[in-house]
């Protein structure tokens, strides 16, 4: 049960084994220096395995390096683009080597893989991971990453509870001028949902609009400037534009939410406190009631973030879960978007 929260019971293998059932399974991680041992565990019961993993920090400040080139103005168009994607696929394929390899056999089979990460394995884009065949992760399943296994069976069980969705959904887009593709973001992803959505934009995307209407949403889909605190993560936040709303205000947050989508920078960053418990937005909504939550592990991308939103929600309004509508999403972008920091950064948390 590492990584389980204050207050949350013993982990139940058991209910664990039976809720993932024949397609999916269950990867929890454990660091210790150089070496890692994982615990595989699917319908039939667990499988442990063990490798070796040197440098890590050294090896994702190698990578986040990689991945800010693309920042710069015009890389993505500019000649030696190729290389740039080149580089980042090498440090990829060398995390696959070390982290999946030695699980291709006890993993074989599986359609939804549920990743428990430990330590810096949180930071890792783990659907950007190149196997020896050239092919990321992503490509080969799907993938839902959770802070615990408990906190995983817990949104699983929620899920199972909820009634039917009504398809209810909360839109708010702070944008403003750092921001301006927030306005056809929201717009696409409206139109995707339907007119049952209710939207609030410009000075109306504010706090007390966004609270006297979220916890009626079965869908909350955020677009905002965002920022991680990782020296003290309760202060983490969310800018709507009457200001920031945090991290603690909403482990509070009462909510019904099937998805909260976190599209803004960084909402996915957290700080693994003693006892491996992880602290961060993402987190913070799932303790909140949501049964998933989709945040980003970077700083992204303002127009491709739009496209991603807008391919995520016709996903789902075709009945994909949201794993599934999600990497859906990331392979239309990365057709268009080849390199992962367009498409890697987003991450399903919870229930997929």
């Amino acid at each position: 049960a590492r990584g389980a929260a204050a207050g949350e019971a013993l982990l139940d293998v058991a209910a664990l084994q039976a809720a993932l059932g024949p397609s999916r399974a269950l990867l929890a991680y454990h660091l210790d220096g150089e070496v890692w041992r994982a615990c595989v565990v699917r319908h039939d019961g667990p499988q442990r395995v063990e490798g070796r993993l040197p440098a890590l920090n050294e090896r994702l400040l190698q990578l986040r390096l990689q991945l800010a080139a693309m920042r710069r103005p015009g890389a993505a168009g500019q000649r030696h683009a190729p290389q740039l994607l080149q580089r980042a696929r090498h440090l990829l394929r060398r995390f696959d080597d070390d982290l999946l390899a030695p699980l291709r056999a006890a993993l074989g089979g599986v359609r939804q893989l549920v990743i428990v990460p430990h330590r810096g394995l949180h930071a890792l884009p783990w659907a950007a991971l190149v196997d020896e065949s050239g092919h990321s992760l992503l490509e080969r399943r799907e993938l839902v990453v959770a802070p615990s296994a408990t906190t995983w069976l817990h949104c699983h069980s929620r899920a199972l509870q909820a009634g039917p969705d009504g398809g209810t959904a909360l839109l708010v887009g702070a944008g403003g001028p750092t921001l301006p593709a927030v306005a056809q973001e929201i717009a696409a992803v409206h139109a995707a949902i339907g007119p049952q959505a209710r939207l609030l934009q410009g000075e109306q995307a504010s706090i007390a609009g966004f609270l006297a209407h979220a916890g009626e949403a079965e869908t909350l889909h955020l677009a905002c400037h965002a920022s991680c605190r990782a020296d003290n993560p309760d202060f983490s936040a969310l800018h709507f534009s009457d200001g920031a709303w945090t991290l603690a205000d909403a482990s509070a947050l009462p909510l019904r939410a099937r998805l909260v989508t976190l599209s803004a920078c960084d909402t996915a960053v957290s700080r693994v406190a003693p006892g491996d418990e992880v602290l961060g937005l993402a987190r913070g909504f799932l303790l909140a009631g949501a049964h998933a939550v989709v945040a980003t592990l970077w700083s992204v991308e303002d127009g491709s973030t739009a496209e991603l939103m807008a391919a995520f929600y016709r996903a789902r309004q075709r009945g994909q879960a949201v794993a599934a509508a999600l990497r859906q999403a990331q392979l239309e972008l990365a057709a268009r978007h080849p390199h992962p920091f367009f498409w890697a950064p987003f991450v399903a948390y919870g229930h997929g």
